[in-house]
């Protein structure tokens, strides 16, 4: 190659580049410099193609894992296997680094919506997390899943020590870890606006009293909300879910914008557990249930052996009832809890 053909190689190559940089700092529609890739181009960057669409956000113990997990059978979504689905990116594993979330997703097909859950992102640091999310993703959409917090609590505590204690013995544990945590739970809240109550939560979420302050939902909606409208942020009440999955998946699927596969008519209910089973899209002739490890059989059960006590029970329902009405305030909706 001669010079001069060489010297005209090199500047239309650094045009090229200079074309490149602008079309992606401007996103521009049309194809870049006549022969780029359009921002509507299915073929997605490496950086788009290999994070979540869709994140879950909690609440821990009102069912994610099992709605992520009959997600499965729709068709049209990745899940990481990762431990329980549970990624904890933007939480303690945010230190292993962008290539290693990439990483959980590499396999997922072009044509699939990937999704992942950890249930305590909602209320854990960082504070900035949904901002975090969507540099990562501008188009991210989230979803949380609310339940009773009175119960959802006991259920966490039978979760964190089921291996330390006999099975038969869990009202009597609760009542005491009720007993001895709520009324200095309480003190402390009392001293702090809900603004401060906010970051006290965040910063001691997995202390003692994690099962209790974890239910305290109405403290963190509104910062959730500043950055996601309701076009990208989805609230379910997960004792629907329990008592009728149908519609709540309907409107999930509605949410992310993929055909309603998993629909009304093909939940069945076990009447042995309570739980629902489904008819998957692949097989309606089949029926796929979620053995008892999944579904947390342990107090969600019709087969479970114990209940809270009405102590507890009534104790923690007192202490949840002004935050559950400032939740209805931000919801519009009264959850009757």
């Amino acid at each position: 190659m001669g010079f001069g053909k060489f010297k005209q190689f090199t500047k239309l190559g650094a045009l090229a580049v200079v074309c490149y940089v602008l079309c992606c700092m401007t996103q521009m529609q049309e194809p870049c410099c006549g022969g780029g890739t359009s921002k509507n181009n299915t073929n997605l960057s490496i950086t788009q193609n290999s994070v979540p669409d869709v994140i879950g956000l909690g609440i821990r113990k009102c069912g994610t894992g099992v709605f992520v997990k009959f997600l499965e059978k729709h068709g049209s979504f990745a899940i990481p296997k990762y431990i329980n689905y549970e990624t904890e990116y933007f939480t303690r594993n945010y230190v292993k680094g962008l290539d290693w979330y990439k990483s959980l997703f590499k396999d997922a097909a072009s044509d699939k919506v990937k999704i992942e859950k950890t249930p305590h992102y909602y209320y854990t640091e960082p504070y900035d997390m949904a901002e975090r999310m969507l540099k990562l993703n501008p188009n991210l959409k989230v979803f949380l899943i609310l339940c009773e917090p009175a119960a959802r609590a006991y259920s966490c505590f039978v979760h964190h020590n089921f291996d330390l204690f006999g099975k038969y013995e869990w009202p009597e544990f609760f009542e005491r870890y009720v007993n001895n945590t709520l009324p200095n739970l309480q003190e402390w809240l009392q001293e702090y606006s809900y603004q401060q109550q906010e970051n006290l939560v965040m910063e001691r979420w997995w202390g003692r009293s994690e099962c209790l302050i974890s239910g305290l939902y109405a403290l963190h909606l509104n910062r959730w909300k500043a950055k996601f409208d309701d076009s990208k942020l989805l609230i379910l009440n997960g004792d629907e879910i329990m008592r009728n999955p149908g519609p709540s998946y309907e409107k999930f699927q509605d949410f992310v914008g993929v055909e309603r596969r998993l629909r009304q008519e093909d939940w069945v209910k076990n009447n042995e557990t309570g739980h629902f089973c489904l008819r998957p899209p692949a097989d309606r002739s089949q029926i796929y249930c979620l053995d008892d490890g999944i579904a947390k059989a342990r107090t969600r059960s019709l087969l479970a052996a114990n209940t809270p006590t009405i102590e507890s029970l009534a104790a923690l329902k007192a202490f949840y009832e002004p935050y559950n009405h400032m939740l209805y305030g931000i919801l519009g909706a009264d959850y009757g809890w």
